[in-house]
């Protein structure tokens, strides 16, 4: 990225998307932004006192005016030094709607179009850099693991978890960024084709915008997606994750009966896996509305329809906390679709 520009404040200031997380630091309580696309390598923590300003950051109030706004509309009070301050920091993680993010953007797109190789972007975060660290780091949760039954060569699918290996190793199915990085290291460095695809929400499915049985577009690319499969060796490896529930999702803290429930509500979702109904998959995911935020919905009935009719074993299934006070979780499973 090229050294940052005078940052000149925007009248009208509009909050990029972002991830949020209430995080703890210094004992302190802030609001964690963190920029899906990577535009600028900083994490911005919002003070807690501060956070209900960016309320006012949609491009509808101008800046110099949302002292005067969160004062007499809201009884809150913010000094405008900090006011100032957090609009300088926005702007600097490029997170604010303007010409700088949008020079950005085109920059981190150019650069993503020139590479020769797409560069694993999760190392040295989510895994060492190093590959020898790395392969001890694997090693090590297959030891953990355990003796496991071979896996025949009905195989022709599995549901692997994307949760980061340190809270999720013991579900991720053995044999498959880092279902990738998985499948490198059982080979040994042997090179074996792959073909990335990448999947979009289906929330217009289920908020009735649209019918997925009218998709044409998606029934041909599952129909050519068939065709493959029924043509070749192939392992279709859906990385998905289950439920997405707790104060880190927008929700209330977990007690134990609601991991009680739960459990038994993606137990329902892992019955019709293992069925190979993706109908029944999505449809109880849209009868719920999709209140515990299922991330992997996509994944895991494209794979269902490529690869049926099918049956699935489950391999794995656990909660994983995604905060550290354990109120909220992320449920994994691993499962082998034959």
């Amino acid at each position: 990225m090229r050294d940052m520009k005078q940052i000149t404040r925007t009248s009208f200031p509009r909050l990029r998307y972002v991830e949020t997380l209430p995080v703890v630091h210094h004992d302190q309580p802030f609001l964690l932004l963190r920029d899906p696309l990577q535009l600028s390598d900083r994490v911005v923590l919002v003070p807690a006192d501060l956070a209900p300003a960016l309320g006012l950051f949609d491009g509808t109030n101008e800046f110099k005016d949302m002292q005067d706004i969160l004062a007499d509309g809201y009884n809150y009070h913010v000094a405008q030094p900090d006011l100032d301050e957090l609009m300088d920091t926005l702007d600097a993680a490029y997170l604010i709607e303007n010409d700088r993010s949008k020079a950005a953007m085109t920059e981190k797109l150019e650069d993503f179009r020139r590479a020769s190789c797409r560069p694993a972007n999760l190392a040295g975060s989510s895994y060492p850099q190093q590959s020898d660290e790395l392969s001890r780091l694997l090693d090590g949760y297959i030891d953990r693991a355990g003796s496991t039954d071979p896996v025949n060569a009905s195989i022709r699918g599995l549901i692997s978890p994307h949760i980061d290996y340190q809270r999720g190793w013991r579900v991720y199915a053995q044999g498959c960024e880092l279902a990738a990085v998985w499948l490198h290291h059982v080979r040994r460095g042997e090179s074996c084709e792959m073909l990335p695809i990448l999947c979009g929400s289906f929330l217009p499915y289920w908020n009735g915008a649209e019918n997925i049985e009218d998709d044409e577009f998606l029934a041909d690319a599952i129909e050519v997606l068939r065709e493959i499969v029924n043509q070749r060796k192939t392992l279709i490896v859906a990385a998905a994750d289950l439920s997405h529930v707790g104060p880190t999702f927008g929700g209330k803290a977990l007690e134990l009966p609601d991991h009680a429930r739960l459990k038994l509500e993606d137990e329902q979702l892992i019955d019709s896996i293992c069925h190979g109904d993706a109908e029944t998959f999505l449809d109880i995911i849209m009868q719920s509305n999709d209140r515990n935020n299922v991330c992997g919905v996509a994944p895991i009935y494209l794979a269902l329809k490529i690869l049926a009719p099918l049956q699935g074993s489950l391999l794995a299934y656990e909660h994983c906390p995604a905060d550290d006070e354990h109120h909220s979780t992320v449920s994994v499973c691993s499962l082998l679709l034959h």
